[in-house]
């Protein structure tokens, strides 16, 4: 089982491409990990389950929770979702939603070098894009790349899909390069955020 990987105390790399989120619980560390790539999503009534039972709950800090015993992680690639980008709404988790509060940083070692970042927001949370983007900024001075994606879940209670538009208006996000400064080590710098 995908969930019993942390089990496996000796790897330094992993690339998981497809976890559900509900199986983020069982895994407690990656105690010798350098390299981690995890695509997590969510099975929502958009994938058909037959039954209310094989649904996910929203991706939240406490199933981010594994990565406080992980110290050692150099480079992670952590994609919480399908980002939507509007000319395309044809990906498989734009309904999964991360609708945390952006503690999961805080887990992150602050040694971390690499970090590429996406997450697809419940609508209601989308004012801790700033949050998350202050404690990368605070946390993380040792960065030498930093890619940073945000979109907002798309599902019917948040989306119009027949005029193509959120039901709620988005709120405009700044970037404050001021911010991005403090990362001295940064040679490399990418954000997309919603449109």
């Amino acid at each position: 089982k995908r969930q019993d990987i942390h089990e496996l105390k000796k790897l330094k790399k992993i690339r998981i491409l497809y976890l559900d989120c509900k199986d983020l619980t069982s895994i407690k560390e990656f105690p010798a990990v350098e390299e981690l790539t995890l695509n997590i999503f969510q099975t929502t009534k958009d994938h058909g389950p037959d039954e209310d039972k094989y649904l996910s709950p929203p991706i939240n800090d406490k199933s981010l929770s594994f990565f406080k015993n992980s110290k050692m992680i150099k480079k992670l690639i952590l994609r919480l979702g399908d980002v939507p980008y509007m000319e395309d709404l044809s990906d498989d988790f734009l309904a999964t939603r991360y609708v945390g509060n952006s503690e999961f940083i805080d887990y992150i070692s602050h040694n971390i070098k690499e970090l590429t970042l996406s997450i697809n927001l419940d609508i209601k949370k989308q004012s801790i894009i700033q949050d998350i983007i202050n404690k990368i900024c605070n946390r993380f001075l040792k960065l030498e790349k930093l890619e940073l994606s945000f979109g907002i879940a798309i599902d019917e209670n948040s989306f119009d899909l027949d005029s193509n538009k959120y039901r709620e208006k988005l709120l405009e996000q700044t970037l404050d390069f001021k911010k991005i400064i403090k990362l001295k080590n940064l040679t490399n710098f990418s954000f997309y955020n919603p449109e």
